[in-house]
């Protein structure tokens, strides 16, 4: 019998949520302090806070990518050892009445990775939406 059968479904579920919550808070708050930091680079027209921007951007970039690790890493790890709790779970997921939050919540997931590119990364107008997109996922 393995362990994984031995133990409660979906028992890692409780034990390693915490870190998720904090990471995404974490993305969250730095998400909103970038859109501050835009504001103010956009109404005052205050180069001081270039910076400040590009520091922000690259965490953002780095919390972002451990977030979307950590999660695909669930997933994959549950698909791979076909545990039946987390596979009624992650395929019944997407089909349940809150849809739309699912997948705006899957966008906001994916949207910190497009910061990879230097070109995105470099425009305060991009890097804005993404900010955005990862607030209002805050509400799902």
């Amino acid at each position: 019998m393995a362990l994984c059968e031995i133990v409660i479904p979906g028992w890692h579920t409780a034990i390693i949520y915490s870190p998720y919550f904090w990471l995404e808070q974490t993305l969250i708050i730095m998400a909103l302090v970038q859109i501050i930091v835009v504001s103010i680079i956009k109404a005052f027209n205050v180069g001081a806070f270039i910076k400040t921007f590009k520091i922000l951007t690259w965490a953002i970039v780095l919390t972002g990518t451990i977030w979307f690790l950590l999660i695909a890493s669930e997933r994959l790890i549950s698909a791979y050892f076909s545990i039946e709790y987390e596979y009624v779970k992650s395929q019944k997921q997407p089909t349940e009445l809150y849809t739309l939050l699912i997948i705006f919540k899957r966008i906001a997931l994916t949207a910190p990775l497009l910061l990879w590119i230097k070109k995105v990364r470099e425009n305060i107008n991009a890097v804005f939406a993404i900010a955005c997109i990862i607030c209002l996922a805050a509400f799902c």
